[in-house]
């Protein structure tokens, strides 16, 4: 009998021991957890919708349906937390190496994969113009839920964007990704080159200064690009001949391009409906 009560106050020992143990294991695991967190709050706007966005770490798998937000986070080395990327027309040559780590790749801005596609990839950032939607993504609200992170840079959805606003983007994409020195250092660097270049400039007066168009396609008409194009021309001692139009594209006709009678042309080297810049410069 004594014996056998040993034997059972042993086994209860052991018992209380493992017990104590793991649930100071967890209560460690839990505090590790806790220390390596990092609350991350952003507001999410679409330029209609503003929605809160909190997350508890860095995102590490990120979607992306548009080809300059591709490039932004590849400017900020974020190519290994990269599952989906988007080019129109070759990316930038010093992102090529980095790009080809990119898991999932596609060509254009619009969505191009099934909603059960982009589940399937497991990502928690997304970021697409108008591609965040019920129907492709899900909504914005269900996005947060599933604890996937929706993101629209302003200098898109602003009108009269200007650098100011890319500068911007980078900064809260480095607070997101927690990689603010390398945002710091990479808004730092373009500041400079942009000053360096400016003291190159010629002062001219307006009247003196070219005249420049930037289109991408055409459409029974030509889809010209403004609001931050229109900055970046400026900025270069230019003048953009549809200064006027507020937002990034916009659909002008033949005769209003006749019109402002520009002196330059840029083509965008992308593929849009089909043509290829040959063709789109014989149109022309």
């Amino acid at each position: 009998m004594k014996t056998a009560t040993s034997i059972v106050k042993l086994f209860l020992f052991f018992v209380l021991f493992i017990s104590c143990k793991k649930e100071k294991t967890t209560i460690q695991a839990n505090t590790t957890q806790k220390q390596n967190s990092k609350t991350i709050e952003y507001t999410f706007n679409d330029g209609i919708t503003q929605i809160p966005v909190k997350l508890n770490n860095p995102p590490q798998r990120a979607a992306v349906f548009n080809p300059y937000m591709t490039e932004m986070l590849l400017a900020l080395g974020l190519e290994d937390r990269m599952v989906m990327g988007s080019t129109e027309g070759a990316i930038l040559p010093e992102f090529e190496k980095a790009y080809a780590k990119v898991p999932h790749k596609q060509i254009g801005h619009s969505f191009r994969i099934t909603k059960e596609a982009f589940l399937l990839m497991k990502p928690d950032f997304v970021s697409g113009d108008d591609d965040i939607k019920p129907e492709t993504t899900g909504s914005v609200e269900d996005l947060i839920k599933a604890g996937v992170a929706p993101f629209i840079p302003q200098s898109r959805r602003v009108e009269n964007a200007t650098m100011e606003d890319v500068y911007d983007d980078f900064l809260e994409l480095g607070k997101i990704f927690d990689v603010q020195d390398k945002a710091k250092t990479l808004v730092k660097n373009m500041k400079d080159k942009l000053e360096a270049a400016r003291k190159t400039f010629k002062n001219k007066p307006d009247s003196e200064k070219p005249k420049v168009m930037i289109m991408t396609s055409f459409n029974n008409g030509i889809w010209i690009s403004s609001s931050l194009a229109t900055d970046i021309i400026n900025k270069a001692n230019g003048k953009a001949v549809y200064e006027d139009v507020s937002t990034s594209y916009e659909l002008v006709t033949f005769e209003s391009a006749v019109h402002r009678n520009p002196d330059f042309i840029f083509l965008a080297d992308i593929q849009s409906r089909g043509m290829s810049l040959k063709e789109k410069i014989d149109l022309m």
